[in-house]
């Protein structure tokens, strides 16, 4: 048997077919899609005998034979409980269509340019190009994507209103494939705080959603990203980042639910200066799967980059954190810190790390670690000695660990929604609802 079919998964025929049958409608260059695709059916799914997929069966994926997104309806009663609220422009995407009666597009701030995928790609080609060429999940998006947001804000312009995008997958075909992709681009020394909400409303089906994030000279941009979850969703996303001299990009992700979930980001500071903090906790339970894939690369000198993870594994849950981080030649005076926390709720609960440092200058900080560990028993004595039953107690302590991860997303609405979808999940949790 050859490397390469040790791995690679071939894909089912039926992605074929579908390509063959959307093809014609797709927009952009014809021959830029039937490229992608072909990239990706050479790739084919990675197996368990690749490194960055050691611990993910994909086995099920490439079995599927997948159909095509379809329009659904959805109101705004229907979102209720996730629409941010205060000074916010919202964009809604219901299987990866843009709902305008449901989105803001005649609203938006001055400075603060957004378009749909749709309207853009015609016209500019790369937004089908990817940075990481080699990854068969960005291909497939490459070959499929109709639906997602061109956003672009001009330079020296800070932007008030929190831009939320809101993805709900309202599908009940659990072979639905859904391809987003999203561009957001800040000009020199711009400011922008968004929001990335994804919600399942139906049974769930696949949703595949690659961004670029572009953060200019001196510019910032501060996204809280919240994922709700079935147990028969399936969520993948591969996030490029990079930031230029004296930037900042801030992120933190909060993952509820999901059969298999899968977060891959790959950071690039690449002025001197530049700042980036990433930040998340995931939750799974009862056959669920979560993977944070994390590449950080330090190109410039002078830059700083926090990753701080943690992981509530409940009942059946598996969870999956690999960090990188790389440090070139030229990255003098780096500082790199990198952290996973995991805590352990049942014997039957399983979670992988692997923290990596990858080093090539000799002036910087660099640390990282990881934990696992059960709960406090000195912690849950305390607290049931002042009369709180042990399944409340056990519920306050989770709930303070993924707190300290909570807190960092930068809208009230947005903690609000973690702590009521986090506390869901505990067992005891729903006495303590009232308190968020």
């Amino acid at each position: 048997m050859t490397t390469t079919a040790i791995r690679r998964l071939e894909p089912a025929s039926g992605y074929a077919l579908l390509f063959d049958r959307l093809k014609g409608g797709l927009a952009g260059s014809g021959a830029a899609r039937a490229s992608s695709f072909k990239r990706f059916a050479e790739l084919g799914f990675p197996t368990t005998r690749t490194e960055a997929w050691k611990y993910t069966n994909l086995k099920p994926l490439a079995e599927v034979a997948p159909s095509a997104p379809v329009p659904a309806e959805v109101s705004l009663a229907d979102l209720d409980g996730y629409l941010l609220t205060g000074d916010v422009r919202r964009l809604v995407f219901v299987n990866g269509h843009l709902a305008p009666d449901l989105s803001d597009i005649a609203r938006l701030p001055s400075g603060l340019r957004v378009k749909t995928l749709l309207e853009c790609v015609e016209a500019e080609a790369s937004l089908l190009a990817d940075v990481d060429a080699d990854r068969a999940l960005t291909a497939l998006n490459a070959a499929f994507a109709q639906g997602g947001a061109v956003i672009e804000v001009e330079a020296g312009v800070t932007i008030d209103p929190v831009i939320q995008l809101i993805f709900v997958d309202a599908g009940d075909d659990a072979a639905m494939l859904t391809n987003v992709r999203n561009r957001v681009s800040l000009a020199a020394g711009a400011r922008l705080r968004m929001a990335e909400t994804h919600l399942v409303l139906g049974t769930g089906s696949i949703t595949n959603v690659v961004n670029h994030f572009n953060v200019a000279d001196e510019a910032e941009l501060l996204s809280d990203k919240v994922q709700i979850g079935t147990k028969a969703s399936r969520a993948f996303g591969q996030s490029v980042i990079q930031v230029g001299k004296n930037a900042k990009f801030g992120q933190t992700t909060i993952g509820v639910g999901g059969a298999l979930v899968r977060n891959e980001s790959l950071a690039k500071l690449e002025g001197p200066h530049g700042d980036l903090d990433l930040n998340g906790t995931y939750v799974p339970e009862g056959g669920e799967q979560v993977d944070t894939v994390i590449r950080v690369e330090h190109l410039a000198p002078n830059c700083e980059s926090n990753q701080f993870y943690k992981g509530v594994l409940l009942s059946g849950g598996h969870g999956v954190f690999a960090g990188k981080i790389f440090v070139d030649q030229v990255a003098q005076k780096t500082n790199a810190y990198q952290q996973n926390d995991n805590l352990m709720l049942s014997r039957d609960a399983e979670i992988d790390t692997k923290p990596e440092l990858e080093i090539y200058a000799d002036d910087v900080k660099c640390s990282h670690g990881a934990t696992v560990g059960e709960l406090d028993e000195t912690g849950l004595f305390y607290l049931r000695s002042r009369g709180i039953d042990r399944q409340t107690a056990e519920a306050i302590l989770t709930f303070a660990f993924a707190g300290e991860v909570v807190e960092r997303l930068h809208h009230e609405d947005s903690q609000h929604q973690a702590r009521r979808a986090l506390l869901g999940r505990l067992r005891g949790g729903d006495k303590l609802m009232e308190l968020v």
